[in-house]
């Protein structure tokens, strides 16, 4: 493959897929780019989680600052929990005011949706969930087959 500097490092909107991405390749190297902008590389934005076991549950916890409970909806279903939401802008609909200007972006904003699938042996009649400080708790409860115990060893 063959690099190539593209002029003012714009990339050519009608090249192909791999021209598309010989430029992005391309910015990424170039030590006179200040700002690699979104690429073709980059994913679109997801909230993160953390799936904790215990003795008697899970516990997913997502970071979702700036979202309230009312944007967030959360199923169940055959074991696989879905975790759909939105996350507005605080400025959304006054851009026209022009009083202001962006001057960065770096938080994202928009529609998200994570989908986790869960082991056998939970309980998805008592899975509840509640958010405090922007992290919302999931819990997931297993049912009593599937919970951990101890066998006590008896002597002969």
């Amino acid at each position: 493959m063959r690099l190539m500097r593209m002029p003012n490092g714009v990339p050519s909107s009608t090249g192909s897929y791999f021209d598309r991405l010989e430029d992005e390749i391309n910015r990424l190297f170039d030590p006179e780019a200040t700002e690699l902008g979104p690429g073709l590389l980059d994913r679109p934005a997801a909230p993160r989680v953390d799936i904790l076991e215990f003795d008697d549950r899970f516990e997913l916890l997502c970071d979702l600052p700036g979202v309230t409970d009312k944007d967030i909806e959360l199923t169940i279903a055959a074991n696989v929990l879905t975790l759909k939401g939105e996350k507005k802008a605080p400025f959304a609909g006054d851009e026209q005011k022009g009083d202001r200007k962006l001057y960065r972006d770096e938080i994202w904003y928009g529609s998200f949706q994570r989908t986790i699938s869960l082991p056998q042996g939970v309980d998805s009649d008592r899975v509840s969930a509640g958010s405090k400080d922007g992290v919302l708790t999931v819990r997931v409860p297993k049912r009593d087959e599937a919970k951990q115990r101890t066998i006590q060893i008896e002597s002969r």
